[in-house]
């Protein structure tokens, strides 16, 4: 039964970290674009707008590569539930009363940006035969 709890935990854990890893970027090239923006002295409503579908694009995308890559190599659940998970909070938070099919869209567009970020990220060369443990020849 622990081990069972324990691979749980270390799933949840991936998925925490995922999602952190896209919240970063997203916090990192929001600055940028905000920094940018403010320099070029452009801060109408359409380009607030775009850039605001752009910045969220790039993190979960971007999250995704380094979940893929570094976190969980080679797994595309972890993002996706990332994703997912952070596309609801925003929608908790963000929005009240009835917002028509707006609570299931974002999340839904949220975990296909994911999924094909992450499909696109894995990486097509086989695994090493030697692990980084093994370090003296058998």
């Amino acid at each position: 039964m622990g081990t069972f709890i324990a691979a749980y935990l270390a799933h949840a854990a991936r998925v925490v970290f995922a999602a952190g890893s896209m919240l970063l970027v997203g916090v990192v090239f929001w600055l940028a674009v905000g920094i940018l923006t403010a320099l070029l002295g452009i801060q109408t409503g359409t380009v607030v707008l775009i850039s605001m579908a752009l910045i969220a694009l790039v993190a979960i995308a971007a999250g995704s590569y380094i979940s893929v890559r570094y976190i969980t190599p080679n797994r595309i659940l972890h993002p996706i539930i990332a994703a997912v998970a952070l596309a609801v909070l925003f929608v908790v938070v963000t929005t009240q009363g009835d917002v028509g099919s707006y609570r299931v869209v974002v999340p839904l567009g949220a975990g296909v940006v994911a999924a094909i970020a992450a499909v696109v990220s894995r990486s097509a060369k086989a695994p090493p035969n030697k692990s980084l443990e093994r370090t003296r020849e058998e």
